[in-house]
C-alpha cells in the first residue's frame, strides 16, 4: 500500500518558485507515475520501495491536482500554490485565535479566506533518529470556524500578506507550549555544542520514556482522587447546597492573588460563591468572563456546571445557557483547584456577566470555604521537553517540503538559564538551513515581550534572554521582531498577536526587497565624550521617534552601581550627559522583565529593542 507524509495532502499548499520533490513508499522495484495537469513523471522505486520525484514548479494559484500511480492511486486534489511559512517555537506561536477574542472577535467574524490554509504538525518526538514520514495530520483552510484553531500569529501574517499580494498561503504550524530551544536542536548541534546529554542519552531507551509517562500519569491521577474524595465541597454538594458553602464562609476580594491572605501557600479545593441581581426582564444573550483563575476551575450557575477549565493560562470564557440566568437573585459558584502555584484571580483582567448589552460586574466581594487542603502535586516531566526529540519528529520529516521562511517565537522556556542562549539559537538556524539545503533560509523570530511587574530591584533574567536574542542577529537573513510594547504584565500570554504578525511581515517585506525597514532601533555603539556618551543605532529609518513627551528607559552603571539617567534624542542619535562624578562602564535600555517606561521608536513605528552595552564597545 503506498505510503505519504501527511503533509501531501488534499488542499495542501506549495512553494511556488521552487521544485517540489515528491517522495513517499510503495511495492519495491515498482514503476511509479506522477501526473500534473503540467506533465508526467516516471520513476522506480528502490529495493526498499522508496521513490522520490523532483517536480517542475507550480504557477502561482490553483487548484490543481496530483495523481500518483504505483501499487494503488492516489489523487491529490485542492493544491494551491504560494507562500508557505513554518511556524515554530512554543506557546505564544501555538496560541489559536480562539484565544484573542477579546481583542479581535470583529475581526474574526464570517471568516472566508480558503486560500490562507494551515497545517497542524502533529506534537510528536523521537530521540534516536530524525524521520522522514509525518502519520498524522491535514490541511485545513480558513472558513467557518475551522480558523479559530489557526495559530493567531501565522493567521493575522498570513491575511496581511494574501490581502497585499494575492498569493495563496501555506501555514506549517509546529510550535509546541511550555518546550525550550534544546527540544528543537539537532543531536550534532547539541553534541557539538557541548551541551548535556544526559537527558537525550536516556530518553532513546522506550522503557525509560515509559516508566516517567507512567509516573507522571499515576501520581496526578493519585493526587486528584485524594483531593476529590476529601473534598466536603462535593461530598456536601455545595454547588447546589449553597447554605452550607455560605455557613462559616469567610469574605475574600475578588481580583487578587492569594499571597498575602489567609489562603497564602494553600494547596487543594477552595470553593468560592458571590450572589447578583439580574434586571433584565428578557433575557437573549449570556457570557461569563471570570479572567484567568490559578490553577484550575469549574463554575457553577444556580446550580449547574457551566464550564471548565484544567489548568491556569487560558483565560475563562464560558458561554453560558440563557434559561439558567433568572431575573433577580442568582448565585455563582466556582471550585477552584490550586494544585502548584500562588492561586488566586488574575488582576486587571474582565470578571463579569455579558447580559444582553449590559455588563453585570463580578469584582468586588465574594466569600469562600475550604474544600480541601493537600500538598502541593509534584510538577510533571514533560517528554517532550527533553533535547532532540522535536527536531527528529516535528521537523526533520519536513525537509522535502520547501518553505519561503520560518517564523519563530520562542524562549521563555529558556529564561531560568539565559546565558549561551545565542549560541543555540543560531545553532537551530544552521540546523534548519542544513535541513532545507538552503543556507540563506531566512529565519524571522520574536524577541520575548514584557511580562509582571515589580521587578526593578532584581537581576532581570527576561532582560538577559531579550538581549541573547538581539544578538542573534549577526546571522545573514535573520531578523528580529521587538514586542515590549504588546505584552501584558499579567498574562504570559498576551493577545495582541496581530501587531506581533504585522512587525513580522515588515521584516519579511524587507527581505524580498519590498520595505526599507525590518525592525526597530538596534544599538550598534556608545561612544564617550567629554560630557556626554552618545549612542548611534542601526535601523533608524531617517529618524529616531520618543512616543511620549520624555525618552524613559535609560540606566547607567556607574562605579558598578546601576542608576536611572535622563536621556534626549537628536536625530539618529540618542545622547546622555555624563555624571559629574564616577565613571560610566555601561549604558542599558528596557532591562526589566516588564520595561513598561521604554519609549524609543523609529520613524516606522517599531519599538527599540532592549541591550547592555559597554562604553565604546564596537
Amino acid at each position: 500500500m503506498m505510503q505519504l507524509s501527511k503533509i501531501i495532502g488534499n488542499g495542501m499548499v506549495i512553494k511556488h518558485d521552487a521544485p517540489f520533490e515528491l517522495q513517499g513508499v510503495t511495492e519495491p522495484l515498482l514503476p511509479v507515475i506522477v501526473t500534473t495537469e503540467m506533465k508526467s513523471y516516471e520513476v522506480t522505486a528502490d529495493e526498499w520501495g522508496d521513490f522520490a520525484v523532483t517536480l517542475d514548479p507550480f504557477p502561482v494559484g490553483g487548484p490543481y491536482r496530483l495523481t500518483i500511480v504505483g501499487d494503488e492511486t492516489v489523487e491529490i486534489e485542492d493544491i494551491l500554490s504560494g507562500e508557505v511559512f513554518l511556524l515554530g517555537g512554543q506557546s505564544n506561536m501555538e496560541l489559536p485565535l480562539n484565544r484573542t477574542l477579546d481583542l479581535f472577535k470583529d475581526l474574526l467574524i464570517d471568516v472566508n479566506e480558503p486560500s490562507i490554509r494551515q497545517f497542524q504538525m502533529p506534537q510528536v518526538f523521537d530521540f534516536n533518529e530524525p524521520r522522514t514520514m509525518l502519520e498524522e495530520g491535514c490541511w485545513e483552510k480558513a472558513v467557518s470556524s475551522a480558523h479559530y484553531q489557526f495559530s493567531a500569529i501565522g493567521y493575522f501574517f498570513a491575511q496581511e500578506r494574501y490581502q497585499e499580494t494575492g498569493i495563496p498561503i501555506g501555514l506549517i504550524q509546529a510550535a509546541v507550549g511550555g518546550t525550550p530551544i534544546e527540544a528543537w536542536l539537532s543531536e550534532g548541534k547539541l553534541r557539538a555544542l557541548e551541551l548535556p546529554i544526559e537527558a537525550l542519552e536516556k530518553s532513546k531507551d522506550q522503557a525509560y520514556l515509559a516508566a516517567l509517562t507512567t509516573a507522571n500519569n499515576t501520581r496526578e491521577t493519585e493526587w486528584y482522587h485524594a483531593l476529590n474524595a476529601t473534598d466536603l465541597g462535593l461530598i456536601e454538594h455545595w454547588y447546589t447546597q449553597t447554605d452550607a458553602l455560605f455557613a462559616s464562609a469567610r469574605p475574600f476580594h475578588v481580583p487578587q492573588s492569594f499571597s498575602e491572605t489567609p489562603l497564602d501557600n494553600f494547596f487543594g479545593a477552595v470553593w468560592f460563591i458571590k450572589t447578583f441581581e439580574v434586571s433584565a426582564e428578557t433575557i437573549n444573550h449570556v457570557f461569563l468572563k471570570l479572567g484567568t483563575l490559578i490553577d484550575a476551575d469549574e463554575v457553577f450557575l444556580n446550580g449547574v456546571s457551566i464550564g471548565k477549565t484544567d489548568y491556569k493560562y487560558p483565560p475563562r470564557r464560558y458561554p453560558v445557557p440563557k434559561e439558567l440566568l433568572k431575573t433577580g437573585e442568582n448565585q455563582l459558584v466556582i471550585r477552584l483547584i490550586v494544585n502548584q502555584s500562588t492561586g488566586g484571580f488574575v488582576e486587571d483582567m474582565p470578571y463579569h456577566f455579558e447580559v444582553n448589552h449590559d455588563i453585570i460586574d463580578l469584582t468586588g466581594t465574594w466569600y469562600y470555604k475550604v474544600g480541601t487542603k493537600t500538598e502541593a502535586l509534584l510538577p510533571p516531566t514533560f517528554v517532550r521537553n527533553f533535547p532532540v526529540g522535536l527536531y527528529n519528529a516535528m521537523i526533520a520529516p519536513l525537509s522535502s517540503y520547501p518553505i519561503d521562511a520560518v517564523l519563530f517565537y520562542q524562549g521563555e522556556s529558556n529564561t531560568d538559564e539565559p546565558i549561551g542562549y545565542h549560541k543555540k539559537f543560531r545553532a537551530m538556524v544552521e540546523d534548519f538551513r542544513d535541513l532545507w539545503q538552503e543556507g540563506s533560509l531566512p529565519f524571522f523570530y520574536v524577541q520575548l515581550a514584557n511580562l509582571r511587574t515589580g521587578n526593578d530591584t532584581v537581576e532581570s533574567y527576561w532582560s538577559l534572554l531579550r538581549d541573547e536574542q538581539r544578538q542573534a542577529l549577526e546571522m545573514p537573513h535573520v531578523y528580529m521582531t521587538t514586542t515590549i510594547d504588546v505584552g501584558e504584565a499579567n498574562d504570559l500570554h498576551p493577545q495582541d498577536k496581530r501587531t506581533v504578525a504585522l512587525r513580522l511581515l515588515q521584516a519579511f517585506r524587507f527581505h524580498k526587497g519590498q520595505s526599507l525597514t525590518p525592525m526597530g532601533p538596534l544599538i550598534n555603539r556608545v561612544v564617550e565624550q567629554s560630557n556626554q556618551l552618545t549612542l548611534s543605532f542601526d535601523y533608524v529609518d531617517r529618524a529616531l521617534r520618543v512616543n511620549g513627551e520624555q525618552l524613559c528607559g535609560f540606566e547607567l552603571n556607574v562605579d558598578g552601581e546601576w542608576l536611572p539617567t535622563q536621556a534626549e534624542t537628536k536625530g539618529a542619535l540618542v545622547c546622555i550627559m555624563k555624571p559629574k562624578t564616577g565613571r560610566v562602564n555601561a549604558v542599558r535600555y528596557a532591562w526589566k522583565d516588564n520595561p513598561s517606561e521604554a519609549n524609543l521608536y523609529n520613524h516606522a513605528g517599531l519599538p527599540a529593542s532592549p541591550f547592555q552595552i559597554n562604553v565604546n564597545q564596537l
